[in-house]
């Protein structure tokens, strides 16, 4: 520890905070890790006093292997209201409800871009996942964000409970399989995701014309609880707004019902699913009938002759194809009309309400919904994924695994270039082969049905990934177990849910279908999984196109004619030549800038505006540089007047009686103001920004003192300590040293204060957080939700 604090100039001030940085980085990477061992403990004895943990999560990334800076601003983001809260509950004068926080962690590790590298590199995925992550988990021990570490979804501890919660949605009815569309590469005989086909319609691997197939795939009936998800009764309106109001243009206002009637194929033994939607249920038990799908339907093909079976009346129902898509519901392409020019329902023997009772008992569906959201497709022709777990059998159709055989594991393979040698391909418009079921052996792909014990086959393809991240905030909340998915005792919603708006209409929503689901069950005590929301705006930077040609900026400035040159900020991305590299960031001004450079000049939720990395960081350093300054003095000051220096830089000016007692007061009532404004900004709001701008306005205050006898003061030791601790959330390096130095000051008057909430003999990270005086809120207009 240097016993002397010296400030640099600006030039080498970032060389001195990450000369900090090496101090305190292990020290505190230490502390963390002792603090994770006791934690358990610690949250078992809160929760018995009814004080639950504070629970903030910041949605997992997948392991590309390096973070980009949008992944900076949100862990920071989610960092800065961890380290708050913990230190926020140290202080005996805030009334908490709460007794400690988790801030957990892991990777979302399954899926296509870990497949296709690992294809071009001749490696299993699991290899490339695993040094992906590694590399990211070393950039986030660097970036100092304070995680408690759990599985990432690739790993069969996690993805069996994954399995066990698919199997509890088969259980109840709300899983089935039946026919989609699927991009089918002719050359590479595989199914590709929307964005491997390119502007005109080809494969991104292969070059080839993409065919549309039909194809059988697992769907999740998640329409039967858009109703209660479109209500939102128990959404905090504040900050669910602009999401909800995505999420239900997305789904659509509830309008009618949706139905699931079984159709024999000729296919398979098993029976295919259609989902009808209709606003008049009635209509299943009316004598003229007609169900009318559209000509592209894949009933249309599938069907022989021009007949279903009505499941409600046993009877035969009249199948009707139309080129009118505008009249169709959107979901279904599939509804029921009353043929013959009768009456919509006349002559129809039971009530809608008999109707929706007969559905519900049968697993038919009549769900309230809308005619615009389609179920959930879950499964994937892909390899890296969580398997699904069922077995195809003869006899018994469709089977899942028994619950003591999970997790299903992914086949054991070399590489995704062996293949198994038992898959024929055909041109089957109907038939897509999962690249598990040709890479498989065949002592994975074979075993015996759960039910009757006769040979079946395993299910081939594996999840979306989405299914993956549907519920992993549960098992995050608490520490993970091999015999339950979650701890139902210590599974709770989370107080903060941090992560970027475009995942409002499928990740967020998707979240919100399985807690329902769960809740249902009686697994989980609560039905909304996110209590608040801090949505992040996305980082963008300039970008330079000339003639509609993405170019560097040294290209641009090279031109001598600028003609046709654009210049506009637009979302960080490689391929525009406009992205940042964090570590470039951390290796020239360090953590500590870095992290407050990035909360400085945008709040979270607004767009940030990357501009040169030097007119970003110069305001950054001036700020942290003035901070250091205000404590060297304050030491300095004491050192001189223990030596007597009549050569001291600092000449403190005695200040007569009255004008010293207004600038205590004057000091007071800052830090008082600044205190009740920044856990207003951070807590309540989440404006990093105004929290950040607020430091700036106590830091001016302590400056106008500092070369006066108001240094001696008790009014100036508190607004500095202040000062020091607010800074620990977002520059925790720097704070440290700034306390341990401000701790030791000769003229400190904390040292032996007993009344003091602050203790000098104390880390920054173990001080309470700064609060108003217990008295000063009766006096003065306080912000709301602020408690005193």
């Amino acid at each position: 520890m240097s016993s002397r604090l010296i400030t640099p100039s600006i030039a080498e001030f970032p060389q001195f905070l990450k000369s900090i940085e090496s101090r305190w980085g292990l020290k505190l990477k230490r502390r963390f890790e002792r603090e994770c061992l006791v934690a358990s403990k610690e949250r078992s004895v809160s929760e018995k006093q009814n004080k639950p943990a504070r629970y903030i999560l910041s949605m997992f990334p997948y392991p590309s292997g390096r973070l980009h800076l949008g992944h900076v601003r949100i862990y920071t983001s989610g960092d800065i209201l961890t380290r708050y809260s913990k230190l926020m509950s140290k202080n005996e004068n805030q009334l908490v409800d709460y007794g400690s926080v988790i801030h957990p962690m892991g990777f979302d590790s399954f899926g296509l871009p870990a497949e296709n590298a690992a294809k071009e590199r001749n490696l299993h995925p699991v290899v490339w996942t695993n040094s992906n992550i590694r590399t990211m988990k070393q950039q986030l021990d660097q970036l100092a964000v304070q995680f408690e570490w759990r599985e990432a979804t690739s790993n069969p501890s996690f993805y069996k409970w994954t399995q066990k919660i698919f199997l509890e949605l088969m259980r109840a009815g709300l899983v089935y399989k039946s026919f989609a569309q699927v991009n089918w590469d002719p050359v590479d005989k595989t199914v590709l995701a929307d964005e491997q086909v390119d502007e005109e319609g080809r494969s991104w691997r292969s070059g080839a014309l993409v065919e549309k197939r039909y194809y059988r795939q697992w769907f999740v009936k998640v329409n039967a609880f858009t109703k209660d998800i479109y209500g939102a009764k128990d959404v905090d309106a504040d900050t669910w707004l602009d999401i909800l109001a995505i999420q239900r243009n997305w789904i659509g206002k509830p309008s009618g019902w949706l139905f699931y009637l079984p159709v024999d194929s000729t296919k398979s033994h098993t029976k295919d699913i259609l989902p009808v939607f209709t606003t008049k249920p009635e209509l299943f038990h009316a004598p003229t009938t007609e169900l009318v799908i559209s000509k592209s339907h894949w009933l249309s093909e599938m069907l022989e002759g021009s007949e279903i079976n009505n499941p409600f009346t046993n009877q035969p129902l009249q199948v009707t194809r139309s080129d009118d898509l505008d009249s169709l519901p959107q979901n279904t392409k599939a509804t029921l009309i009353c043929g013959d020019n009768h009456q919509h329902g006349a002559g129809t023997e039971l009530t809608r309400e008999q109707i929706l009772l007969q559905a519900n008992l049968n697993n038919l569906g009549g769900y309230y919904t809308s005619d615009k959201y389609r179920d959930w497709l879950i499964s994937r022709q892909r390899f890296w994924g969580t398997p699904i777990p069922v077995v195809n059998c003869d006899n018994c159709g469709y089977c899942g695994v028994p619950d003591d055989q999970l997790p299903v594991v992914l086949p054991n393979i070399k590489n995704l270039s062996t293949k198994s040698g038992q898959t024929q391909h055909d041109e089957d418009k109907f038939k897509v082969v999962a690249p598990i079921e040709e890479l498989a052996p065949p002592e994975w792909l074979e075993t015996n049905c759960p039910s009757c014990g006769s040979n079946s086959r395993r299910e081939c393809e594996t999840f979306d990934t989405l299914f993956d991240s549907s519920w992993y905030f549960l098992r995050y909340a608490s520490e993970p177990t091999n015999d339950q998915p979650f701890d139902k005792n210590r599974t709770q919603p989370v107080w903060c849910y941090i992560g970027g708006k475009e995942h409002a209409s499928m990740h967020l929503f998707y979240a919100r279908f399985i807690t329902h689901f769960l809740h249902s069950l009686g697994m989980i005590d609560f039905r909304e999984p996110f209590r608040s929301l801090l949505v992040q705006g996305v980082v963008k930077s300039r970008t330079y196109k000339l003639n509609g040609r993405y170019i560097s900026k040294s290209e641009a400035t090279s031109l001598t004619n600028k003609k046709g040159l654009v210049v506009e900020y637009e979302k960080m991305s490689k391929s525009k030549g406009n992205g940042i590299d964090p570590q470039e960031l951390l290796d020239t001004y360090g953590v500590d800038a870095t992290r407050f450079c990035l909360m400085s000049y945008a709040n979270p939720r607004s767009e940030r505006l990357w501009r040169t990395s030097e007119e970003e960081f110069k305001d950054v350093l001036i700020f942290l540089r003035r901070v250091t300054l205000t404590v060297q003095d304050y030491v300095d000051v004491g050192v001189n007047l223990v030596h007597k220096d009549n050569k001291a830089t600092i000449k403190v000016k005695n200040l007569d009686k009255e004008d010293l007692k207004l600038r205590q007061m004057t000091l007071s009532d800052t830090r008082n103001k600044c205190s009740i404004d920044v856990i207003f900004n951070i807590q309540e709001t989440n404006q990093f920004r105004q929290y950040i701008s607020t430091m700036h306005v106590l830091t001016t205050a302590l400056r106008n003192n500092v070369k006066t006898s108001a240094i001696y003061t008790k009014e100036f030791a508190e607004a500095l300590a202040s000062l020091i601790i607010m800074l620990n959330p977002v520059t925790p390096h720097l704070s440290e040293e700034l306390w341990y130095h401000f701790s030791k000051a000769v003229i400190n008057p904390l040292k032996l204060d007993t009344t003091s909430s602050y203790k000098m003999c104390l880390q920054a990270s173990d001080q309470a957080w700064p609060a108003p005086d217990h008295d000063y809120g009766r006096s003065h207009c306080v912000r709301p939700n602020v408690q005193i």
